[in-house]
């Protein structure tokens, strides 16, 4: 696959995200940039998009929100996309921790920088949010979301077409969260074989 269009009639864009780039990366990687820009340019003209995910390993978050304002129509209710509770081992410091999380997109349902539309929709989200495990309160810290809400330079740009995102086994850490993302919203479709998981904030611990 190779340029903004997969067919001759340019009904199909094609949009290859092979690393989760953050805006200093792409400033950096002018070729990265020019692949990526080029094929969303082309979508706002497609019937529909093609997003190529596969191998990727990650890196920043700032495509889950460039991408998802995109898809999410503007009329669209907010979308909780994550939820994550940290080990607090001791001597963790809280407050690295709430900034890495905060660098995450991952703030506390209480937090006051939310909108009443995206308070509205956490408070839904908590009642019945069931996690799978149960985690102690006295080993992990409080529970943070991350939230996708309608709005942006390119709100709704591809809002109402079929948009396909390729994954595969590969793609771990923050391209992992994107795919989350993305299976929230209206029209998008993943296909290819699960992804891995995986997180950024793991740290190195000495055994005795």
């Amino acid at each position: 696959l190779d340029g903004p269009w997969l067919d001759e009639e340019r009904r199909l864009a094609f949009v290859p995200l092979l690393r989760m780039y953050s805006e200093r990366d792409l400033k950096a990687n002018r070729e990265a940039l020019r692949s990526v820009r080029s094929g969303q340019r082309a979508a706002r003209e497609a019937d529909g998009v093609l997003i190529d995910m596969r191998g990727n390993t990650g890196g920043s978050r700032y495509f889950v929100h460039e991408i998802a304002q995109r898809v999410l129509p503007v009329d669209a209710e907010p979308v909780i996309y994550s939820a994550a509770r940290v080990l607090m081992w001791p001597g963790r410091d809280a407050d690295r921790v709430r900034l890495q999380l905060e660098g995450r997109h991952l703030y506390l349902p209480t937090d006051p920088r939310w909108t009443e539309a995206e308070r509205s929709a956490i408070d839904r989200f908590l009642e019945g949010f069931r996690p799978e495990v149960d985690l102690p309160d006295d080993r992990f810290g409080p529970l943070h979301v991350s939230v996708l809400s309608p709005g942006g330079d390119h709100a709704g740009e591809w809002a109402g077409k079929p948009v396909v995102v390729l994954m595969d086994e590969r793609c771990i850490s923050a391209s992992d969260v994107f795919l989350a993302a993305m299976r929230e919203l209206p029209g998008v479709t993943l296909v290819g074989r699960p992804s891995r998981g995986a997180s950024g904030m793991s740290e190195p611990m000495e055994l005795r």
